[in-house]
């Protein structure tokens, strides 16, 4: 097809086409899993790394508190494999309520699951006030 020169042949053009939402053109690589909350996340200058504007303690459940603010993304949303698109990460549906829904539990259940007993959110190593 010619490229038109002239903008109001570009718009009659595009009348007809559908364009409401990002899904309209763009592949969703959350596989719907976030639905159609694009603008949550993303800008229209650009769409990763430093364009995104996602922001935990805002826009999820999970505040992410003491040593969680150190955490790479990928780290708790796992990815499909160790260099892939955190797009293709998990976003929903994630357990956090106890520690060891990702913390493996050095004690072997024999405390319980009370760990903030002995330990916060600063660090595991001994609780500090």
């Amino acid at each position: 097809m010619p490229r038109p020169k002239d903008a109001a042949l570009v718009t009659a053009m595009l009348k007809n086409v559908k364009h409401d939402l990002c899904t309209d053109c763009h592949k969703d690589p959350h596989r719907n899993e976030l639905g159609e909350k694009c603008k949550t996340c993303h800008t229209l200058q650009g769409w990763k790394g430093k364009d995104v504007k996602f922001d935990h303690d805002k826009d999820s459940k999970y505040k992410l508190e003491g040593k969680h603010k150190d955490v790479k993304c990928a780290k708790c949303h796992k990815p499909k494999s160790e260099n892939a698109a955190l797009a293709t990460a998990l976003f929903k549906n994630l357990k956090y309520k106890l520690c060891t829904d990702c913390h493996k539990d050095p004690h072997k259940n024999k405390l319980g699951s009370a760990c903030e007993y002995c330990h916060n959110l600063q660090g595991w190593e001994k609780k500090t006030k």
